[in-house]
Formats: C-alpha cells, structure tokens, sequence
C-alpha cells in the first residue's frame, strides 16, 4: 500500500466489507452521544439564573458553552485510545491476519496500561488539540475549522496506529517510540486524512466512518514498518529455537 494513500484506502476497504461495521460503528455512535450528552448537561448546569443582567446572562451563556464544548470534545479525545483498543482489537487482528502477519497482542490488564501510558504521554498533544479544536473556529472561522481537523486528524492518525501496533503485541513504551520513529510518515497521510475528516464530517454519519477507516489502514501500514520484520523474524526464531524465548519477550530492539 503506498504510504500516502492508507488513510484512503483503510476508508475504502471498511466501506466494501459491511461485515465489519457492526460494533465498531456502534459503539462510536454510543460514545460519541455520550460526548453530546455530557455537553447539553455541562451546558445546563452552567446557563444563566433567570432574573441576571444581560450582560451578565451574555457572559454565563459564552462561558456555559465554551465549556460545554471543550468537555465534550476533551472526553473524546482523552477516551479515543481505549475506545480503539477495546472495540478495534478484533477487527485489527482480523485484517492483519488477512495480511498475512502473525498478531499475538498484550492481555487485557496489561494492554489496557500500556494504552493508558500512551494516553499519559501524549497529554499535551490531546491538550493542544484541545484548544485549538474550540480556539480555531472562533478566530478564524472556516481556516480555524481546517486547523482543528488537521489537529484531530493528527491525533487519530496516531491512536489508529497504536491500536495496530498494539495488536502485534508492543507494549506502551514501544509503541511511543516506534510512532515517534515513524512521525514523518504520519505527516505525509496528514493530508489525505484530514481531506477524508472533513468530508465525512459533512455528514454526521459518515464521520463515523472515518476513524475505523484509519484504523484499518493503519493495520496495514504498521505492517510496513521496519520495526516489524525483526518482531516477525524473532518469532520464527522463538519457534525454531525455545532457548531464545527470554531474549524474544523483551520485544524488538530499538531502531
């Protein structure tokens, strides 16, 4: 697959299967009015009282809905890696085996805390997308919009490779390292990902799309990955040699 069309053809290849949109959509779907929910009731628990000033009421509405949004939108993007990993794994596996590729990844304890370490250490990336996702818009209008779809799609081009390479079997501390080794390349889908975003985004549906989309691409694309022909040759070494096993579970060496 060409590296700068997997984000394009993660997207065209979930469309052709519907065999796959079942629970992935739906529990996007759950989330995401979980997301609208929690911010018509930050909203709510913020408006005005009935008998304030104008102004004062023009100020609690604006501030009400500022964090309303950025609530909702934080949310999304804090729980976005355990939503991949817990409803994604499967379909992962699936693609990656159609692929050819032996996936064995963590246990459930385990990659759940490699998962959250990821989300730990890409704090201030989910914040600054933060801001700009709510600050863009409002300075400048349709250009801020494009800014905050580059910024979400940045993030969600991460997260769908740390659910692929975590059903390979990485844990947190690789994963960071292999996409920080692999950023250029995330950078030059950047593009195409964010054209898809905001198409999609067109229709609220079809936004729902968008991110399983890049997870099955990323599926792929990790496959690709320098990084990964040392993991798939250390385990036929691991089944040709058991001596080796100690030196294999400590995962590939770094690059």
């Amino acid at each position: 697959m060409a590296s700068l069309s997997w984000p394009v053809q993660g997207t065209i290849d979930f469309l052709r299967n519907p065999r796959w949109w079942g629970w992935p959509i739906l529990v996007l779907i759950l989330v995401g009015v979980s997301c609208v929910a929690l911010a018509i009731l930050l909203l709510l628990a913020m408006r005005p009282e009935p008998d304030a000033i104008w102004w004062q009421a023009l100020l609690r509405w604006l501030l009400a809905v500022a964090t309303a949004v950025v609530g909702a939108v934080a949310t999304w993007l804090m729980l976005q890696p355990l939503i991949l990993s817990l409803i994604f794994e499967r379909l992962v596996l699936r693609v990656q085996r159609e692929a050819g590729a032996t996936s064995k990844p963590e246990d459930l304890l385990p990659g759940l805390l490699s998962t959250l370490r990821v989300v730990v250490s890409t704090f201030p990336l989910r914040a600054a997308t933060i801001v700009i996702a709510f600050i863009g818009p409002l300075l400048a209008g349709p250009a801020g919009v494009i800014a905050a779809a580059v910024a979400v799609s940045y993030v969600a081009l991460f997260d769908a490779c740390d659910v692929a390479l975590a059903a390979r079997g990485f844990d947190g501390a690789r994963r960071l390292e292999l996409m920080r080794d692999h950023r250029r390349s995330l950078r030059r889908v950047l593009l195409p990902a964010t054209g898809l975003n905001l198409l999609l985004s067109l229709s609220i549906i079809g936004w729902f799309l968008w991110l399983p989309g890049l997870v099955v691409g990323a599926a792929r694309e990790v496959l690709s990955w320098p990084a990964h022909a040392t993991h798939d040759e250390d385990e036929l070494l691991d089944r040709d040699n058991p001596a080796s096993t100690r030196r294999i579970s400590a995962g590939p060496p770094p690059t």
